[in-house]
């Protein structure tokens, strides 16, 4: 079974989140909740369920900051996020990193040299149908000043087969 493109970016997401929990000094051990590689490749959908519910868990107990995505007037609160600044990330090519999960979806900020802003939200729950998913389009948008995040920019729809539909967007965020 090959692991198809929504799972793949998922699962970056995801794994990106591991990352932040590592770096931010969470309690969170790598091993709980953490599928082998074998897990991934034979149900990547379940291993992104099981790894999206530890990273969760240790979110809420890391706990801490806020974060509201609003897109065409729909909101996405998240009561509790993970932050990194500067060599936090673990990566030289990100310069901040922020993730949050709750409700099924998951709330990815990002910042950097390499590849710029960029703030996904996506359905984590249902990778065959997602209720939603939307990705920033612009470049260089986010307003980044410990421990408040913030930014504007069109949100293309990723559910949308066409790639069709954008609308304005959002990010007001605060880091633990």
């Amino acid at each position: 079974m090959t692991i198809d493109g929504t799972a793949k970016v998922l699962m970056v997401g995801i794994l990106t989140s591991v990352g932040l929990l590592a770096g931010c000094g969470s309690d969170a051990d790598g091993s709980s909740g953490t599928p082998d590689a074998g897990s991934v490749a034979s149900d990547p959908e379940a291993a992104a369920s099981a790894l999206a519910s530890g990273l969760e868990d240790a979110q809420n107990r890391a706990g801490g900051g806020s974060a509201t995505l609003t897109v065409g007037g729909e909101s996405y609160t998240f009561d509790s996020v993970l932050c990194a600044f500067g060599s936090e990330t673990g990566n030289p090519d990100f310069d901040f990193s922020l993730s949050a999960i709750g409700d099924g979806m998951q709330l990815s900020a990002d910042s950097g040299p390499t590849y710029g802003d960029n703030v996904t939200l996506d359905d984590i729950e249902n990778f065959d149908n997602p209720k939603v998913g939307w990705s920033s389009q612009s470049d260089d948008f986010l307003t980044i000043s410990d421990p408040d995040v913030s930014g504007s920019s069109n949100f293309t729809d990723t559910t949308d087969e066409t790639g069709q539909t954008s609308k304005p967007g959002e990010l007001v965020a605060t880091c633990p």
